[in-house]
């Protein structure tokens, strides 16, 4: 067995080199001017006084993992006239694995690119009769691509392709994009694009000179604009963060003594934001690069109006519980001054009077539901207190001397003004009052959260469309002054 395989080798080895040099002698000795045929030596134009000129064209294959980088698969075609090789009366073609050496071929490559594969399997080598040359040849290769991270997932993926020659100059050799086509092709049948999600908006085609060292290249560029289909992700993501976030406002609903069930629905939108926001973050890594975007925008501003919601939760259900506590004390105090007073009855009148100078005075009259130095406020009847002390008389219940007077309980002290001291207390009520109530501060967010959360999407919406249309424009705009040049 090992003995068939090695012959079978060197058969191979014997007759590789013969076919391939009856290829070349083909060529050479068909050429009308084979006896000054070199293949190291370029093709001139115009006897000699004009560089070759190499017309290309770019049929792409497909286009794979779109994201920095893309993976192309195209066929590089490249046509140049060699008037040395011109045939008589036939064409030859030649195809697969075995091509001519002793033919000239342009050193194209490629810039910036991170991979290059060229297929030996899928190329093909045409000499005419006029001495026009066609080489056809698959390329793969990485190359680098430029989406606009801010707009993610509503922005334009530029791809960029640039190829030149590797060692002969502008003056020798020179590219352009061939005459009567539009340079590049993308297959619509073959190509991925569409199943990763974009859409082929145009491509660009540019010749440029390259300076490199002292010399300069003659080079050609072409830039696929790809559109990012983005229906997936207002599905995936934009939907479900809003949605969380009106979730969230159950908590306003509920009610306020229910603590652990407003607790637990604070604590579910929080966290199924939290892993919304990893999973945006996570599968979209290798598009964006670790840079913010407007979807992470988006995102963390739900984030954050979840978090005012529990805040909101914390906030009314503190006021609501120290404000029991503050009850709870108040109905204690009443009752100690009552057993106090009690006491005070079987006291004698000097005792008294000198209780009466350290202790609130209770009077007994219509008026007597108030406790004149401290005037609660919460008292529906505190606007007409002036009026009623001043047609019914107060009587001291706490003193031996009935049918005391307010001004005779009170003296001349000019401190005590009733109406001025209910007015201070309004005064200071002000934010203070507002945020000791947890009913009003929960009935307040039933309407400041929808509106808040509403300016923030009719803004963020109408800044993301201005940029986006901006974004699109500015591309389309290049795209219709380069391909309106002829190359």
């Amino acid at each position: 067995m090992q003995i068939r395989i090695s012959l079978f080798c060197l058969i191979v080895a014997f007759i590789v080199p013969v076919i391939q040099t009856s290829f070349d002698d083909v060529i050479i000795d068909n050429g009308k001017n084979q006896n000054f045929y070199d293949h190291f030596e370029y093709p001139r134009r115009n006897n000699g006084s004009e560089p070759a000129m190499i017309q290309v064209f770019i049929h792409v294959q497909s286009i794979r993992d779109i994201a920095s980088e893309a993976n192309l698969d195209f066929y590089l075609v490249q046509k140049w006239n060699d008037s040395r090789l011109s045939q008589d009366d036939q064409e030859i073609k030649i195809t697969g694995r075995i091509l001519p050496n002793n033919v000239w071929y342009p050193d194209t490559y490629f810039l910036m690119v991170r991979s290059l594969l060229y297929s030996v399997e899928e190329q093909y080598f045409i000499i005419q009769e006029s001495g026009w040359i066609e080489y056809n040849r698959k390329v793969r290769l990485v190359t680098p691509c430029s989406p606009n991270v801010i707009l993610f997932p509503f922005d334009v993926v530029s791809c960029i392709l640039v190829l030149s020659s590797f060692g002969y100059t502008d003056e020798e050799v020179q590219y352009q994009w061939e005459y009567g086509t539009e340079g590049v092709y993308i297959d619509p049948i073959n190509n991925d694009v569409d199943h990763l999600g974009f859409y082929v908006l145009h491509t660009e085609l540019t010749n440029f000179t390259l300076r490199h060292a002292s010399s300069n290249y003659s080079a050609l560029e072409t830039t696929v604009f790809l559109e990012r289909k983005y229906t997936a992700y207002l599905l995936q993501y934009y939907t479900p963060a809003a949605l969380i976030v009106i979730l969230s406002w159950s908590i306003f609903w509920v009610n306020i003594q229910a603590t652990p069930a407003r607790a637990g629905l604070g604590v579910t939108s929080v966290l199924t934001i939290l892993t919304l926001a990893t999973k945006s973050t996570n599968e979209n890594e290798k598009h964006v690069n670790g840079k913010l975007t407007a979807l992470d925008i988006y995102i963390w501003a739900c984030f954050v109006f979840v978090i005012f919601a529990m805040l909101e939760f914390a906030l009314s259900d503190y006021t609501t519980n120290r404000k029991k506590e503050q009850e709870k004390t108040g109905n204690q105090h009443l009752v100690d001054n009552s057993k106090s007073f009690s006491k005070d009855q079987f006291q004698s009148p000097t005792i008294q009077e000198e209780n009466m100078a350290h202790e609130p005075i209770m009077l007994t009259s219509p008026c007597s539901r108030f406790e004149i130095p401290e005037l609660p406020p919460s008292h529906s009847d505190n606007a007409n207190i002036s009026t009623c002390l001043k047609e019914h008389p107060i009587e001291n219940s706490s003193s031996p001397i009935k049918g005391t007077s307010a001004e005779t309980a009170f003296g001349n002290d000019p401190t005590f003004d009733a109406p001025s001291r209910l007015k201070k207390r309004k005064t200071r009520k002000g934010i203070y009052g507002y945020l000791s109530d947890g009913n009003l501060i929960n009935n307040s967010a039933r309407v400041l959260f929808p509106i808040g959360f509403s300016i923030f999407n009719i803004l963020y919406w109408a800044t993301l469309y201005v940029l986006v249309r901006s974004h699109k424009h500015s591309h389309e705009y290049q795209g219709s002054i380069l391909t309106n040049n002829p190359t």
